[in-house]
C-alpha cells in the first residue's frame, strides 16, 4: 500500500493538518498517534 513516498503536513504536536483532504491510505501507527488525520484519513491500514 505504500509504495510511493507520501506525507501529511501536521502543524503541531495536536495533529492539526494543513491542508483539508488526505487522497491515499494512512498507516494505523499514524492514526492512533494523531486522531485528526485518521478523522480526515480515507482509508486507514
Amino acid at each position: 500500500a505504500f509504495e510511493d513516498n507520501a506525507c501529511v503536513l501536521v502543524s503541531n504536536d495536536r495533529g492539526e493538518i494543513v491542508g483539508s483532504d488526505i487522497k491515499g491510505p494512512v498507516s494505523r501507527e499514524a492514526a492512533e498517534r494523531w486522531p485528526r488525520i485518521a478523522a480526515t484519513a480515507k482509508q486507514i491500514v
